[in-house]
This record gives C-alpha cells, structure tokens and sequence, in this order.
C-alpha cells in the first residue's frame, strides 16, 4: 500500500536509490527512464527495503 505522483501509470516502476530517503516512481521511454517522483510505500521507507538485498541486486538506469 502506498501513494505516490497523480501522474502515476501501470507500467512504471518504484525504484530505491541508494542514499535517497524515500521510494521513486520511474518509467521506461523508448532507450531511457524518466523520474516521475517521489512516493509513500509501506515497508520500503526508511531503508527496509535496502536491508536485505546484496550487490547483484542493482539495476543501472539512465535517467533523462
């Protein structure tokens, strides 16, 4: 459960970049993502979501 942007779609993903405090909405355009903003989702703030997760995990984006 969470909430997040108005201009939030079903395709888009909700990604937690290291050192950032709260969850991130991001969507896929053509060869590229684009920050969509920030969002509200239960059990991945405050570092939750980073607690179990190991170095192969990580997806690189290119944000535009």
């Amino acid at each position: 459960m969470g909430i997040g942007p108005i201009a939030a779609e079903e395709e888009d993903m909700i990604c937690i970049f290291p050192g950032c405090n709260v969850p991130l909405l991001i969507r896929k355009e053509n060869d590229y993502h684009v920050l969509v903003g920030e969002c509200f989702v239960w059990g991945l703030m405050d570092g939750e979501a980073m607690e179990a997760r190991t170095d192969d995990e990580y997806e690189v984006f290119r944000l535009r």
